[in-house]
Formats: structure tokens, C-alpha cells, sequence
């Protein structure tokens, strides 16, 4: 498994990364930081990168690779456009961020993070 994170606070999330007992569980964490006022759109590039950047380095077909993601505007769109299953875990800060006729619908949508081991 891989993470692949944006964030504003690029430190604080390389220190989550490195304490979390789960990250025995995945194989790759990425992070890089959004600069404030940045395009969105450059952002999406970012996120695209780090998407395409995991799935060379497992060397599996796209359709093996589950996106998972809260926004549907990065990774749901991502995977679809790909050829990636994906799930949205609508919830949160992003949960009012439907997906649309640009991203395309998840392949599933959970609520709940633990909703993933049903899909797995």
C-alpha cells in the first residue's frame, strides 16, 4: 500500500507519517506541501505525479491500483481518467465536494475509513 498527501504543513505531515503505527502497513508515503494562494490546478499536477509516481514503482496494471481519496476532484478524477477502481470516502472537510460529470463517479463511496476492509 501507498499514501500520497498534500498538505500546507509539509513537516508536521512527514512527522505523522513517521509516528503512526500504521505505517508498518504501507510500502511508500508521499507528502508534498501546497504553497498558499497556489492554483488549484497545480495542485492536482502535484497529486497526479505522486499517483502516477506509485503506481510505476508497483509495476501493477492500473486496474490492480484502488484510489482512494476524499476529494473526488483529485484522486476520484485521477483513477477514472486512468483506469484505476476508486473510493471516495466522503467525509470531512471535503464530504460536500460531490463527484460530477468532470471527475466522474467513484467506483465506490464510503463513509467511514473502516468501510475500506469491506472493499478490500
Amino acid at each position: 500500500m501507498a499514501v500520497a498527501s498534500l498538505t500546507k504543513h509539509l513537516e508536521r505531515r512527514k512527522m505523522q507519517f513517521a509516528s503512526t503505527p500504521l505505517n508498518k502497513f504501507f510500502e511508500m508515503m508521499l507528502a508534498d506541501g501546497i504553497v498558499k494562494g497556489q492554483e488549484a490546478d497545480l495542485d492536482l499536477d502535484k497529486k497526479n505525479r505522486m499517483f502516477d509516481h506509485i503506481v510505476e514503482k508497483f509495476g501493477l496494471s492500473r486496474g490492480e491500483v484502488l484510489i482512494v481519496d476524499d476529494r473526488a476532484f483529485r484522486g476520484v478524477k485521477y483513477g477514472n481518467k486512468n483506469g484505476h477502481p476508486t473510493v471516495w470516502i466522503q467525509k470531512g472537510k471535503y464530504a460536500s465536494e460531490l463527484p460530477n460529470a468532470e471527475t466522474g463517479q467513484p467506483t465506490y463511496t464510503i463513509h467511514d475509513l473502516k468501510e475500506l476492509k469491506d472493499i478490500l
